[in-house]
């Protein structure tokens, strides 16, 4: 359980990348149940693991009707992030607030609280979550996070900037905070932001290691008009992951801005074969008619 027991840790300070990472890394003969949950609810996409939380859920709501005391919390707590998985953000809401009602303390649940209102766009109800929270503990760095982001989305983006700036300082080996830094600056698609991020990176030496951190590093070398260097780091992450989406369309927009369009018109067949929808089959059927 010392996996899982990281993985929340590495949440709590907000370092999302890096705990996410070492969840997926644990070796499937090692898995324990709870491991191999929490790696279904943080990586959705297969249609199984839909009916493998529809059944752990099944399975909570009849242990719920005769769980007491901390027990129960953990069941409710449970079966809120089923419904977040779910995206039913009501009954996520519901689940967190019994838990909070009888764990005032627990800190997961009124983080998750906080943001189940941000989905529901009560954003004042929001933002005092997040502040409860870190009132109990200014650690708590994901609820830091999540305000940051939050500003973001509702149009002030300097101060979510600047927030997120401050977090990168503080904690230079936190990699989630910077991923989610160097995600706001590219917002915007400015060059300026983008040089920025270009800055960020080249201050470290281990943010190679993070696929994320490389699709930031080559969007923003694509800002800065920097097509040789992105269109090399596009195809190296296509090489290691062929359905690495963004990279995919990163080097669709690469070609197209030089006019490779035989190469295009693959890369644009095999992107709408892993992901098909109306956008990719018109620009197949525009590419067909050249």
């Amino acid at each position: 359980m010392a996996e899982l027991e990281q993985f929340f840790d590495l949440m709590r300070q907000g370092n999302t990348l890096d705990g996410l990472s070492r969840l997926m890394a644990v070796p499937p003969e090692t898995q324990e149940p709870r491991v191999t949950l929490n790696m279904i609810l943080y990586a959705p996409g297969e249609p199984q693991r839909d009916e493998v939380v529809s059944h752990e859920q099944e399975r909570h709501l009849t242990l719920l009707a005769t769980a007491r005391g901390p027990r129960r919390d953990l069941l409710l707590y449970n079966l809120g992030c089923f419904a977040l998985f779910q995206d039913d953000v009501m009954e996520a809401r519901l689940r967190f607030e019994e838990v909070v009602a009888e764990q005032p303390g627990n800190l997961y649940a009124r983080h998750n609280l906080a943001l189940a209102h941000e989905l529901m766009a009560d954003f004042d109800a929001a933002r005092a979550g997040y502040g409860d929270v870190l009132a109990q503990d200014p650690g708590f760095v994901l609820s830091r996070l999540n305000l940051a982001l939050l500003d973001m989305h509702l149009g002030d983006l300097a101060a979510g900037r600047d927030a997120l700036r401050g977090l990168v300082r503080e904690q230079p080996d936190n990699m989630g905070a910077l991923l989610y830094l160097c995600r706001a600056l590219l917002k915007g698609g400015q060059p300026v932001a983008a040089r920025e991020v270009l800055g960020l990176l080249g201050e470290r030496h281990d943010w190679r290691h993070y696929p994320d951190l490389r699709e930031c590093y080559a969007f923003a070398l694509y800002l800065c008009d920097e097509n040789e260097e992105a269109e090399a780091e596009l195809r190296a992450l296509l090489a290691e992951d062929d359905r690495n989406r963004f990279a995919r369309q990163g080097l669709i927009r690469l070609l197209a801005r030089r006019g490779a369009f035989a190469e295009l018109r693959e890369h644009a067949e095999r992107l709408h074969a892993l992901f098909p929808s109306f956008e990719t089959r018109a620009l197949v059927e525009r590419l067909r008619q050249l």
